[in-house]
């Protein structure tokens, strides 16, 4: 028979002994290491997302933005002009029927072509600028074009719509327009808003 302090140590060598727990193996030591890792990369990360952001180094120009701010104030000021020119037309409201409309319509979309044809004789001092600007101008083209096919039928259908041809792009034309006016701070070139 043992003697105590045999079977003491006999207890202490198997491990078993109060309070003793078996050791981890090696390989679920790893992987808890391996997820505690992963979780402070993935909480860096996310922090570091939220850094870079309001840091100023994730902002960007608009890719629609001349190059040249000149540029945008000789279009701003074609605009002004144009708009002068149509504020003195009478007002949609002030129209007595739809023939009366029609005119006063044609009359505007005149003084949006002559003003599209100004834009299009400005110097454009890089070659984006010039790609930015033909685009924009082939889409005043279409919009007037738009206007102009509304007032053919208005003259004669009281109750025609105005419609806006479908580019194949999410954004719509008219509002397109108005962003790269926006963007380039030259808001009177925007989109008219007169057809009503």
């Amino acid at each position: 028979m043992p003697t105590t302090e045999e079977s003491d140590l006999f207890i202490e060598d198997e491990g078993f002994g109060s309070g003793d727990t078996k050791p981890k193996s090696t390989l679920r030591r790893s992987v808890g290491l391996l997820w505690k890792v992963l979780v402070g990369v993935i909480v860096l990360a996310s922090f570091g997302v939220w850094v870079y952001a309001y840091s100023g180094a994730a902002v960007r120009d608009a890719p629609d933005r001349f190059d040249d701010i000149e540029l945008s104030r000789a279009s701003e000021a074609i605009c002004q002009t144009a708009a002068v020119e149509i504020d003195k037309l009478p007002d949609a409201l002030d129209a007595r029927n739809e023939v009366e409309r029609a005119q006063q319509l044609g009359e505007s979309t005149i003084i949006l072509r002559s003003m599209v044809a100004d834009l299009g004789r400005l110097d454009t001092s890089t070659e984006r600028d010039a790609t930015i600007m033909d685009l924009w101008l082939d889409d005043w083209s279409v919009l007037l074009a738009d206007r102009q096919e509304y007032t053919n039928r208005l003259a004669g259908d009281p109750d025609a719509k105005f419609y806006v041809t479908n580019t194949g792009v999410g954004e719509r034309l008219d509002r397109r327009i108005t962003r790269l006016a926006n963007t380039n701070s030259m808001p009177t070139c925007a989109a008219p808003q007169d057809v009503g």
